[in-house]
């Protein structure tokens, strides 16, 4: 499981790549429920940083929870 992580976070950052050179993205946001401190981790290791907490409801709609959001703003150089 932990190197899935960090395979999906590689490849987020490698897609990331592409959009900026094709289609100008600057940034990108990921988020992940507070309690889950394996993906913040891999966040943290891609160079993404803390922006907010905010409340998310499950697909289902049969509760909410809360979830951090990162984000990174993408430089020509970093990819």
């Amino acid at each position: 499981m932990r190197t899935g992580g960090r395979i999906s976070g590689r490849s987020a950052l490698q897609e990331a790549g592409v959009a900026l050179r094709h289609f100008s993205v600057r940034k990108i946001i990921g988020s992940f429920a507070v309690d889950n401190f394996r993906s913040r981790r891999v966040m943290e290791k891609l160079g993404m940083t803390f922006e907010r907490t905010e409340e998310s409801v499950k697909f289902d709609g049969s509760e909410t929870f809360k979830t951090n959001m990162f984000s990174k703003t993408l430089n020509d150089d970093k990819i």
